[in-house]
């Protein structure tokens, strides 16, 4: 298992997730920010305009694996 972190951006600013969470593989983590930005977007129904939302996906080193856009999990939402 290796920790990763999913950070939240805005479009304007990140919010950090310091603690991050540990999970086994990359399919897991693309299944844990998922869930992360169709969450987020449940709970914000002032937000019309995700396009520019996105999670950061970090691994434990600090480098980019991947961007997770709340776009792709919109209909899901």
């Amino acid at each position: 298992m290796k920790r990763y972190h999913l950070h939240v951006f805005d479009g304007e600013a990140y919010e950090w997730d310091g603690a991050g969470i540990m999970l086994p593989d990359l399919a897991a983590v693309v299944e844990q920010a998922e869930a992360k930005a169709r969450s987020i977007m449940r709970s914000r129904a002032d937000v019309q305009d995700w396009t520019k939302w996105k999670i950061d996906v970090r691994g434990a080193d600090d480098i980019t694996l991947f961007h997770y856009p709340f776009e792709e999990g919109r209909d899901a939402a």
